[in-house]
């Protein structure tokens, strides 16, 4: 899809809608913090091939600790599929950052999702979580408002998967992966089911009509509407929301938060079966190392932070940080079973052991970055 045919459909069903739904479906976090929305180049594409994770890879493989024979295959061919498209910019760049922290999402939905089972993603990034449903046997939809985003994903997709990819904006025929544009989204009643949603880095960065129509629509399209479950790795930036703004808002959609550990963010809907509630049952503790860093850096605000911790003790009660909820029955990301590769492995595939494949964006970072402890 190219420029010119995504804005022409665009702009064709703006005029049809109100003000208010195009106000709520617009990139709203990423217009207010000035990042580029929008291309009037397809060259320009190139500057999304490994975005918005940027200096995340090491990181990443901390989180991830090993690697399954599975997992390495996998990760490994789309690396390549990642580094030939790039080479049609011009460029090398196989989307460690990106495509690390998917790998990530994955061995958390490992424990909800068999073959051939279905995932509605909300915020794609650049796009490297369809190509891990694909090589997955997981049917793939994903739901992007903003264009530049869009474009790359559209572009990186019919690239790489050709017939295997359905662009919605131009026409609805189903395949292993699908692409939803946000006017589709609001204006029809989309024909799709999906046993999980994900929305990694977003749900803060959502504007709150956007978030309040899209958290409801999803309620029902459940293929399995026993199990209604959402994983976010991560709410986004609280730049311009709070994370306890956005739970509030999703708990007056009936959506329960169950864990917050480990930056993983899982929530499941009232309306689920009892026998699902019961086995995604969790634990709250308080936490103590967030704790101890209010008492020694933060004694301003003591006594605010004191009557945030008497909060946590009401059932009802969500604090940002200071409160642990984990569920009982699973323990993501360190499964002490079938570990077949050290995470170093890794490097070989993204070559560079040396650490030698910095997007311009992380050399920018890295130049201004200040250690202030």
């Amino acid at each position: 899809m190219n420029i010119e045919e995504y804005n022409l459909i665009e702009n064709k069903y703006k005029k049809k809608l109100s003000n208010v739904i195009i106000e709520a479906f617009s990139p709203y976090h990423f217009e207010k913090s000035g990042y580029p929305t929008k291309i009037y180049e397809q060259k320009e594409l190139v500057k999304f091939l490994d975005v918005m994770q940027e200096n995340r890879y090491f990181k990443n493989l901390k989180k991830l600790n090993y690697l399954t024979k599975n997992e390495f295959n996998y990760i490994s061919k789309i690396a390549r599929d990642i580094l030939n498209f790039s080479k049609t910019f011009k460029v090398i760049n196989r989307g460690r950052n990106c495509l690390t922290r998917a790998l990530i999402s994955k061995r958390i939905h490992n424990y909800f999702l068999q073959n051939n089972d279905s995932v509605f993603e909300i915020g794609p990034g650049s796009g490297y979580y369809a190509s891990i449903c694909y090589e997955t046997n997981i049917k793939y939809y994903g739901l992007e408002i903003t264009q530049a985003l869009y474009l790359f994903q559209s572009n990186f997709y019919n690239f790489t998967y050709s017939n295997q990819y359905s662009n919605f904006a131009i026409q609805n025929n189903h395949s292993k992966i699908n692409h939803i544009p946000w006017w589709l989204w609001v204006s029809k009643n989309l024909e799709i089911k999906f046993n999980l949603v994900t929305a990694n880095h977003v749900l803060c960065e959502m504007h709150p009509n956007s978030l309040l129509y899209t958290f409801k629509k999803i309620i029902d399209l459940y293929q399995n509407p026993n199990k209604k479950i959402l994983i976010c790795e991560g709410l986004g930036s609280k730049k311009f929301s709070s994370h306890e703004t956005v739970i509030f808002m999703m708990k007056r959609l009936g959506w329960l938060l169950c864990s917050n550990l480990n930056d993983i963010y899982i929530f499941i809907h009232t309306s689920s079966s009892d026998q699902f509630k019961k086995e995604m049952s969790f634990k709250r503790s308080i936490n103590l190392n967030y704790l101890y860093y209010i008492f020694k850096y933060e004694k301003k605000n003591i006594f605010q932070s004191i009557f945030k911790l008497i909060k946590i003790l009401k059932k009802d009660s969500y604090i940002d940080r200071l409160e642990n909820r984990y569920l009982t029955n699973y323990n993501f990301l360190h499964n002490d079973g079938n570990k077949d590769f050290k995470i170093t492995k890794l490097n070989e595939i993204f070559d560079n052991n040396q650490d030698n494949n910095l997007t311009d964006d992380e050399i920018f970072l890295n130049y201004i970055k200040i250690n202030y402890f």
